[in-house]
């Protein structure tokens, strides 16, 4: 079966007339070419890189073919995010590209209502090619720099593309502010053991712990563990190892030193911001979570080197309360999107 990332380089392959222009042949010739493929899921791809004094927009090409009954219960309008990370800064936007602004704010708090039995004449499968502007949809500021620009459907997950915005003349960039460690660890943990006779693990943490996935890859690797309570929302904890590449923007002012409970002490060498998206079936928006996780390290990082980093955080007491439903959790690090990771949240009765 064909990856995301082939669709891209072939079905999604085109010009830069192709990207901008208005004609819709093109990907109309892609959906019918998208039918025929070994190929179930979603893809997305852009130009490499854009001249904003000459043009105006960030086109991307959406693509997606799944089975008829995939389409009637998680229906593409109602359940396709795009996700843009600025890579001079890290910070990530969530559009919609098939929802247009007055059907969102039409909504308001409409409640979902269930769906009813799937019809028996669903089609064997259905294909999907549609171009939008991601500088709309993800109302981003029209100025020099990278965005790493991928797809979320539920839980299918796209490939990514970075595309280079550039100016007829180099503009001298502001620096990017230095992040500082947020939330911080918790010193009551335990590092590496030491004067302590019972290991503690407690979040949140930075070092690897018991619960900490094996990674070997760039990306992240992560599981969300939850704890049904009475009469409430489910509370949630992530437990991560991520591998990626130094930037500027990881590297702190001034390094900050922690000493925890069984004297171990660690200096934070980098900062790199993490993004947890979580969403179910129709929801209007992602449930998202930001941190700026810490990398311990006395050696100084320069940009472009590897560099690894872990992280153990509580969720359910941070931002809105996630209602009973299924989800698909996503970490966004460094414009990778990485997941999905399952869960269920419910509501236990007294």
């Amino acid at each position: 079966m064909a990856s995301a990332q082939e669709i891209a380089a072939s079905v999604l392959k085109l010009t830069d007339e192709e990207f901008f222009g208005a004609d819709s042949s093109a990907l109309n010739r892609r959906e019918r070419q998208l039918m025929d493929a070994g190929f179930v899921g979603v893809a997305a791809n852009a130009p490499t890189a854009i001249n904003i004094d000459k043009f105006g927009e960030l086109p991307i090409v959406i693509a997606s073919r799944c089975s008829g009954k995939r389409a009637w219960d998680v229906p593409l309008r109602e359940n396709c995010f795009l996700v843009g990370t600025n890579l001079r800064d890290a910070s990530v936007s969530f559009g919609r590209p098939f929802v247009t602004e007055r059907e969102l704010a039409s909504r308001g708090g409409r409640v979902k209502r269930e769906k009813g039995p799937a019809p028996d004449n669903l089609p064997t499968a259905a294909a999907t090619v549609r171009r939008f502007d991601a500088r709309q949809k993800l109302k981003m500021k029209w100025q020099p720099g990278s965005w790493s620009l991928g797809v979320i459907h539920y839980d299918w997950g796209s490939n990514t593309v970075t595309v280079k915005l550039t100016r007829e003349k180099p503009e001298e960039e502001a620096p990017v502010p230095k992040r500082v460690v947020d939330p911080e660890p918790n010193l009551a943990g335990v590092v590496k053991g030491g004067v302590l006779k019972k290991p503690v693990e407690s979040l949140p943490c930075y070092s690897p712990m018991s619960r900490t996935p094996k990674i070997a890859k760039p990306g992240a690797a992560f599981a969300v563990e939850h704890v049904f309570g009475q009469g409430a929302a489910a509370s949630l904890s992530i437990y991560g190892a991520f591998l990626t590449t130094v930037r500027d923007y990881h590297l702190p002012g001034r390094g900050a030193r922690y000493k925890f409970a069984d004297g171990q002490e660690e200096t934070v060498a980098a900062v790199v911001p993490i993004t947890l998206a979580l969403v179910d079936v129709g929801c209007k928006h992602p449930y998202r979570y930001d941190w700026a996780v810490p990398i311990y390290g006395k050696d100084e990082l320069r940009p472009g080197a590897p560099t690894k980093g872990y992280f153990a955080l509580a969720v359910g007491g941070e931002g809105p309360k996630l209602p009973p439903g299924k989800y698909a959790a996503y970490v966004i690090v460094d414009g990778m999107i990485c997941g999905p990771e399952m869960l269920e949240s419910k509501v236990v009765a007294p």
